[in-house]
């Protein structure tokens, strides 16, 4: 966010998401292993993935959900923790958004983020209560979906229309996007 000209961030944790680039084709070229080597160099945990289509399809599959329930609740993330149907709402199109990319052989990248596909709904809604509840859901979830508003609506449409080209209907992203 930005607060009297001083701009606030937070860099997520390189054990939730590294850095993460690649050659839109797959391969590891050599301006793909220079940009890993700075970016090593400046303290940043790095990843090249060889399927950059996926990971940004499974990456829009995740803050869609996460950023649109700040919306939907009418808050942000703290009041959000409190709001339990909002909490079901999210995890309901987290699984659903993660089910498409499985089942429509996209795919998940990376493949850590099965977990939110393979947990149960009521461990996903306890666990996201006390990560909603926290500074770093307020500065990395809640402050970033506040000011980007139109960016999320245009991603989560667009996310829908690609799982609609593929033939599949997300019925409880679109439930959770009605009020963006």
């Amino acid at each position: 966010k930005i607060e009297n000209g001083i701009v606030f961030y937070e860099i997520v944790s390189g054990l939730i998401q590294p850095t993460t680039f690649g050659e839109i084709n797959g391969s590891s070229s050599a301006r793909i292993k220079e940009l890993s080597r700075i970016l090593k160099n400046a303290g940043f945990k790095v990843s090249i993935s060889k399927n950059m289509d996926a990971w940004q399809k499974t990456h829009v599959a995740m803050v869609g959900p996460l950023g649109d329930v700040i919306y939907n609740d009418g808050g942000n993330n703290y009041t959000v923790a409190k709001n339990p149907l909002a909490i079901m709402q999210m995890n309901l199109s987290l699984k659903e958004n993660f089910n498409f990319l499985k089942n429509s052989g996209i795919g998940i990248v990376p493949w850590k983020l099965n977990i939110i596909r393979l947990m149960p709904l009521w461990i996903l809604n306890i666990v996201m209560k006390y990560a909603f509840n926290t500074k770093w859901a307020e500065t990395v979830i809640s402050n970033h979906a506040l000011n980007a508003r139109n960016e999320m609506k245009v991603i989560s449409n667009e996310f829908i229309e690609l799982a609609k080209s593929k033939g599949y209907n997300l019925n409880e992203f679109k439930k959770l996007i009605e009020r963006i």
